[in-house]
């Protein structure tokens, strides 16, 4: 029996993808893809929760819809609450207040921020020289990839 809601009848349709590491949150036309990971307790990372997959950004309505039915996802076939990862510049205060709604639902907020996730990101790099290619271009000492950093994104 399917059950009318929000999105209409029977949506959304919610599922791990393989490997378990991302959340497929499909509704009858779109799609939208979480990122999540696990160490030491599920995460859902908000700024995922951005634009569906044509391309159309989520209103506030969607977004809290969907945190609140990701939340649900992650409880019930995990048996435990997922920690939040607020992007603090991405939407923080709007993810702060769905957030405390949630709030009992949860098991802690962790925040993180563009350069933290691009240091991460660099750093995951740097363990793969002398051996890198990104994008055809073959990074082979960390001068080479600090060249490449200052360029990325004019590429």
């Amino acid at each position: 029996m399917s059950i009318l809601n929000f999105f209409g009848l029977g949506y959304p349709k919610i599922k791990y993808e393989p490997r378990g590491e991302n959340i497929t949150y499909k509704l009858e036309d779109r799609e939208l893809f979480v990122a999540t990971t696990y160490h030491d307790g599920e995460r859902i990372y908000t700024d995922s929760i951005e634009k569906w997959d044509n391309g159309r950004l989520l209103t506030h309505e969607e977004k809290s819809k969907a945190i609140s039915d990701l939340v649900d996802f992650v409880r019930r076939t995990k048996s435990k609450n997922p920690i939040i990862v607020i992007n603090v510049d991405k939407d923080k205060q709007l993810w702060e207040r769905e957030i405390e709604r949630l709030k009992i639902k949860i098991k802690s907020i962790e925040y993180t921020s563009e350069k933290e996730k691009d240091d991460v990101e660099y750093n995951m790099y740097l363990g793969f020289l002398p051996m890198l290619t990104i994008g055809g271009y073959e990074i082979k000492t960390k001068e080479d990839l600090d060249n490449y950093w200052i360029t990325r994104k004019k590429r």
